[in-house]
Protein backbone atom coordinates (compact mmCIF):
# COMPACT_ATOMS: atom_id res chain seq x y z
CA UNK A 1 0.00 0.00 0.00
CA UNK A 2 1.30 3.44 -0.92
CA UNK A 3 2.11 5.74 2.01
CA UNK A 4 -0.11 8.63 3.10
CA UNK A 5 1.36 12.12 3.27
CA UNK A 6 2.07 11.63 6.98
CA UNK A 7 3.88 8.36 6.26
CA UNK A 8 5.86 10.02 3.47
CA UNK A 9 6.92 12.85 5.79
CA UNK A 10 8.09 10.35 8.46
CA UNK A 11 9.97 8.25 5.88
CA UNK A 12 11.76 11.27 4.41
CA UNK A 13 12.64 12.58 7.87
CA UNK A 14 14.13 9.20 8.85
CA UNK A 15 15.93 8.51 5.57
CA UNK A 16 17.35 12.02 5.08
CA UNK A 17 17.99 12.73 8.79
CA UNK A 18 15.91 15.90 8.70
CA UNK A 19 13.51 16.88 11.49
CA UNK A 20 9.96 15.76 10.61
CA UNK A 21 8.66 19.28 11.35
CA UNK A 22 10.88 20.65 8.58
CA UNK A 23 9.78 17.97 6.09
CA UNK A 24 6.13 18.62 7.05
CA UNK A 25 6.59 22.37 6.42
CA UNK A 26 7.96 21.69 2.92
CA UNK A 27 5.11 19.26 2.22
CA UNK A 28 2.54 21.81 3.48
CA UNK A 29 3.92 24.45 1.08
CA UNK A 30 3.68 21.97 -1.81
CA UNK A 31 0.13 21.00 -0.81
CA UNK A 32 -0.98 24.65 -0.63
CA UNK A 33 0.40 25.14 -4.15
CA UNK A 34 -1.47 22.01 -5.39
CA UNK A 35 1.84 20.31 -6.24
CA UNK A 36 1.15 17.15 -4.17
CA UNK A 37 -1.95 15.04 -3.55
CA UNK A 38 -4.57 16.76 -1.40
CA UNK A 39 -7.37 15.23 0.60
CA UNK A 40 -8.64 14.32 4.04
CA UNK A 41 -6.59 13.60 7.11
CA UNK A 42 -6.18 10.57 9.34
CA UNK A 43 -7.94 7.46 8.06
CA UNK A 44 -9.33 9.29 5.03
CA UNK A 45 -5.93 10.63 4.00
CA UNK A 46 -5.17 9.96 0.33
CA UNK A 47 -2.23 7.82 -0.71
CA UNK A 48 0.84 9.68 -1.89
CA UNK A 49 2.06 9.18 -5.43
CA UNK A 50 5.56 8.65 -6.75
CA UNK A 51 5.30 12.15 -8.22
CA UNK A 52 4.55 13.51 -4.71
CA UNK A 53 7.72 11.86 -3.40
CA UNK A 54 9.77 13.16 -6.34
CA UNK A 55 8.56 16.71 -5.78
CA UNK A 56 9.14 16.51 -2.02
CA UNK A 57 12.70 15.23 -2.48
CA UNK A 58 13.46 17.88 -5.09
CA UNK A 59 12.13 20.68 -2.89
CA UNK A 60 14.09 19.45 0.16
CA UNK A 61 17.30 19.36 -1.88
CA UNK A 62 16.80 22.64 -3.74
CA UNK A 63 14.99 25.13 -1.49
CA UNK A 64 16.74 26.90 1.38
CA UNK A 65 13.54 26.82 3.42
CA UNK A 66 9.95 25.62 3.22
CA UNK A 67 8.63 28.96 1.95
CA UNK A 68 10.39 28.30 -1.37
CA UNK A 69 9.49 24.61 -1.76
CA UNK A 70 6.89 25.28 -4.46
CA UNK A 71 9.24 27.58 -6.40
CA UNK A 72 11.91 24.86 -6.24
CA UNK A 73 9.60 22.29 -7.81
CA UNK A 74 8.55 24.69 -10.56
CA UNK A 75 12.18 25.59 -11.29
CA UNK A 76 13.28 21.94 -11.37
CA UNK A 77 10.34 20.91 -13.53
CA UNK A 78 11.46 23.53 -16.03
CA UNK A 79 15.06 22.22 -16.09
CA UNK A 80 15.49 20.25 -19.31
CA UNK A 81 18.20 17.67 -19.87
CA UNK A 82 21.24 18.86 -21.75
CA UNK A 83 21.19 17.36 -25.22
CA UNK A 84 24.41 15.38 -24.95
CA UNK A 85 24.68 13.78 -21.55
CA UNK A 86 28.09 12.77 -20.33
CA UNK A 87 29.54 9.28 -20.07
CA UNK A 88 32.75 9.07 -18.10
CA UNK A 89 35.15 6.17 -17.89
CA UNK A 90 36.37 5.95 -14.34
CA UNK A 91 38.99 3.43 -13.21
CA UNK A 92 37.54 0.65 -11.08
CA UNK A 93 33.95 1.68 -11.73
CA UNK A 94 33.18 -0.79 -14.51
CA UNK A 95 33.66 -1.51 -18.17
CA UNK A 96 30.37 -0.30 -19.61
CA UNK A 97 28.46 2.90 -18.89
CA UNK A 98 24.86 2.59 -17.77
CA UNK A 99 22.42 3.53 -20.55
CA UNK A 100 20.49 6.55 -19.31
CA UNK A 101 18.85 7.54 -22.59
CA UNK A 102 15.39 7.34 -20.94
CA UNK A 103 16.49 9.96 -18.41
CA UNK A 104 17.74 12.23 -21.19
CA UNK A 105 14.21 12.69 -22.55
CA UNK A 106 12.61 13.82 -19.27
CA UNK A 107 12.71 17.00 -17.22
CA UNK A 108 14.42 16.65 -13.84
CA UNK A 109 11.29 15.98 -11.73
CA UNK A 110 10.05 13.36 -14.22
CA UNK A 111 13.51 11.75 -14.22
CA UNK A 112 13.49 11.43 -10.41
CA UNK A 113 9.99 9.92 -10.64
CA UNK A 114 11.27 7.46 -13.27
CA UNK A 115 14.23 6.57 -11.05
CA UNK A 116 11.94 5.77 -8.10
CA UNK A 117 9.63 3.57 -10.21
CA UNK A 118 12.46 1.75 -12.00
CA UNK A 119 14.90 1.60 -9.06
CA UNK A 120 15.10 -2.22 -8.90
CA UNK A 121 15.81 -2.43 -12.62
CA UNK A 122 18.46 0.31 -12.44
CA UNK A 123 20.11 -1.32 -9.41
CA UNK A 124 20.19 -4.79 -11.01
CA UNK A 125 21.65 -3.36 -14.22
CA UNK A 126 24.42 -1.59 -12.29
CA UNK A 127 25.12 -4.88 -10.45
CA UNK A 128 25.47 -6.71 -13.78
CA UNK A 129 27.81 -4.03 -15.11
CA UNK A 130 29.97 -4.63 -12.03
CA UNK A 131 29.88 -1.10 -10.66
CA UNK A 132 31.12 -0.84 -7.09
CA UNK A 133 28.69 0.01 -4.32
CA UNK A 134 30.28 3.37 -3.57
CA UNK A 135 28.69 6.39 -5.25
CA UNK A 136 27.20 4.43 -8.11
CA UNK A 137 23.81 6.16 -7.99
CA UNK A 138 23.25 9.78 -6.94
CA UNK A 139 20.82 12.64 -7.35
CA UNK A 140 22.51 16.05 -7.05
CA UNK A 141 21.24 19.60 -7.30
CA UNK A 142 23.17 22.87 -7.62
CA UNK A 143 20.72 25.63 -6.61
CA UNK A 144 23.27 28.39 -7.15
CA UNK A 145 23.95 27.42 -10.80
CA UNK A 146 20.92 26.43 -11.30
CA UNK A 147 21.45 22.84 -12.43
CA UNK A 148 20.89 19.26 -11.36
CA UNK A 149 22.16 15.82 -12.30
CA UNK A 150 21.40 12.14 -11.95
CA UNK A 151 24.39 9.79 -11.93
CA UNK A 152 24.21 6.05 -12.56
CA UNK A 153 27.60 4.39 -12.62
CA UNK A 154 29.81 6.41 -14.93
CA UNK A 155 26.94 8.06 -16.80
CA UNK A 156 25.70 11.49 -15.80
CA UNK A 157 22.59 13.25 -17.11
CA UNK A 158 22.75 16.97 -16.39
CA UNK A 159 19.73 19.23 -16.28
CA UNK A 160 20.19 22.96 -16.80
CA UNK A 161 18.86 25.94 -18.68
CA UNK A 162 21.03 26.30 -21.78
CA UNK A 163 20.66 30.10 -21.67
CA UNK A 164 22.06 30.26 -18.14
CA UNK A 165 24.99 27.97 -19.03
CA UNK A 166 26.15 30.37 -21.72
CA UNK A 167 26.80 33.08 -19.11
CA UNK A 168 30.33 33.71 -17.92
CA UNK A 169 31.27 31.82 -14.76
CA UNK A 170 29.90 33.77 -11.85
CA UNK A 171 32.12 34.22 -8.83
CA UNK A 172 31.02 32.96 -5.47
CA UNK A 173 30.16 29.77 -3.68
CA UNK A 174 28.49 26.92 -5.50
CA UNK A 175 26.02 24.98 -3.38
CA UNK A 176 25.66 21.25 -4.04
CA UNK A 177 23.18 18.98 -2.25
CA UNK A 178 22.81 15.32 -3.03
CA UNK A 179 21.26 12.06 -1.97
CA UNK A 180 22.84 8.67 -2.57
CA UNK A 181 21.72 5.19 -3.49
CA UNK A 182 20.91 4.07 0.05
CA UNK A 183 18.38 6.86 0.58
CA UNK A 184 16.98 6.46 -2.95
CA UNK A 185 16.50 2.72 -2.30
CA UNK A 186 14.66 3.30 1.00
CA UNK A 187 12.35 5.89 -0.54
CA UNK A 188 11.71 3.71 -3.63
CA UNK A 189 10.91 0.76 -1.37
CA UNK A 190 8.24 2.66 0.56
CA UNK A 191 6.62 3.74 -2.74
CA UNK A 192 6.21 0.18 -4.02
CA UNK A 193 2.58 -0.98 -3.88
CA UNK A 194 2.39 -3.75 -1.30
Amino acid sequence: MMPTSGDLIRIFADVLHIPSEKVAAYYRTLREADLVTRGGRGRSAPKSSVLDASRLLASLLWAENAAYADDAVIQLTDLPPLIDFETQTEPGVGQHPYDMSAFGELNFIAAVEHLFTSFDKVSRRLDRLDYGKEDRLRISVFPTDPAAEIRAGSTVVRYADQNLLSRVDKPGITVRREVGEGAIALIADCLRPK
